[in-house]
């Protein structure tokens, strides 16, 4: 077909280049020459193309061939997506809540506890049973103004106090008890029973060796408040005695 076009435009351009070189009557001759030859020729051409008309015709005219759709499988991707993660939902601010107070009841006031009452007892009793007890030899007893000269006793130390003395000039037996005010007090009482000791330590050393003996016997007692002297021929018998008045 190409060769064909070609053909056909060269003899067109022959057949203007004819027209103008010659005379009319000349050229119309040529031309009808010259068109009959671009006519056999392209006869001649036609004949020669039509085999291979015909096969582009087979060709361009056979049915193509329906392309096959492939369909690729579609590859899934995993998906990567973070999971969403929940966002924690902020409190809404509530009310404070009102407690209701119950009235609690008052406190029973604590009485302070009282203080154990010191046993009562009195001087005499702890005296006269010793005396009794241990037979003592007749004795006096002495009064306020004796004691505060053979026992240098402040008596607004003591709230009572009970002494007995041998009346007989051979015996030494002594027996002195003192309940005091205050406890703290009990050393200046103490203090005087100590000098009425060496008093009779003084007189029995140079009298009777005997007597002298027991006055270096002597024994100073203290429970609670009281305070005992004592000069006797038994004188656990007569610790037996104070103690047992503090032990009911």
């Amino acid at each position: 077909m190409l060769r064909k076009k070609i053909l056909i435009i060269l003899s067109t351009i022959l057949i203007i280049t004819s027209v103008g070189c010659g005379n009319k009557s000349k050229d119309a001759g040529n031309v009808n020459d010259n068109q009959s030859v671009v006519e056999e020729n392209i006869e001649k051409e036609d004949e020669d193309t039509k085999p291979e008309d015909n096969s582009t015709a087979d060709e361009t005219t056979k049915p193509e061939k329906p392309v096959e759709s492939v369909t690729k499988p579609e590859t899934t991707k995993p998906e990567t997506s973070k999971p969403e993660v929940a966002k924690p939902e902020t409190p809404k601010p509530q009310p404070p809540k009102q407690e209701t107070v119950k009235p609690t009841a008052p406190k029973p006031e604590e009485k302070p506890t009282p203080k154990p009452e010191e046993k009562s007892v009195a001087t005499k009793d702890i005296a006269d049973k010793i005396v009794k007890d241990l037979e003592f030899p007749a004795t006096l007893e002495m009064d306020e103004e004796r004691a505060k000269e053979f026992y240098a006793l402040d008596t607004t130390l003591v709230s009572e106090f009970a002494i007995y003395q041998a009346m007989m000039n051979v015996k030494s037996d002594e027996v002195s008890v003192f309940k005091v005010k205050d406890k703290k007090n009990i050393e200046k009482v103490k203090e005087g029973i100590l000098k009425r000791q060496e008093q009779l330590t003084n007189v029995w050393k140079q009298y009777l060796p005997d007597q002298y003996e027991k006055v270096q016997n002597y024994i100073i007692l203290e429970k609670d408040n009281y305070i005992m002297y004592c000069i006797s021929d038994n004188q656990e018998k007569a610790e037996e005695i104070f103690n047992s008045f503090f032990s009911k």
